[in-house]
């Protein structure tokens, strides 16, 4: 899923230029991947993997804060399996690598999920993709092994890709 379609989702009074992408990209993903789950979608089909790109890492506290509260709150699913889906590989969630809440979310759920996403050539150029690259491999807040899982691994994995 590419998060850029802001159609249907409430943001036609945003005015001025660029306002809406604050929203737009990260909300369209966290109503595709809210969807999937809980209408069953990686259920019914088990060996379905979903990329959920540029929209960032950070709508992905939102998630599974919100689906923890629900889950304590309504017993909705009895193993609450976003935590599955993500920690097997089967969601992977576009971050830049220097993106605030991937520390964070590596911590809670683990580096498999994540792949470097730069937007090259759209909004990013080389330089700053290279840039991001760097900050994310210089970063004392990821171990080695996240770093490589996030830069390469996890998206070589995912689309089966040879080594």
């Amino acid at each position: 899923f590419h998060g850029a379609s802001n159609s249907g989702l409430g943001l036609d009074t945003f005015m001025v230029p660029g306002s809406s992408q604050t929203l737009h990209h990260p909300l369209a993903l966290i109503i595709a991947c809210t969807s999937m789950i809980y209408n069953g979608v990686f259920e019914q089909f088990p060996n379905l993997r979903v990329a959920f790109l540029e929209g960032g890492c950070a709508w992905l506290v939102l998630l599974l804060d919100r689906m923890e509260r629900n889950q304590e709150a309504f017993g909705v699913f009895h193993d609450w399996p976003i935590l599955r889906y993500l920690q097997e590989g089967r969601i992977m969630i576009g971050c830049e690598g220097n993106d605030p809440s991937l520390p964070y979310l590596v911590e809670r759920v683990g580096a498999i999920p994540f792949a470097y996403s730069s937007d090259y050539p759209h909004e990013v150029d080389y330089p700053s993709a290279m840039h991001e690259v760097e900050e994310t491999l210089q970063s004392n807040l990821l171990d080695d092994e996240a770093k490589r899982a996030i830069l390469g691994d996890n998206a070589r994995r995912f689309y089966k890709l040879p080594k």
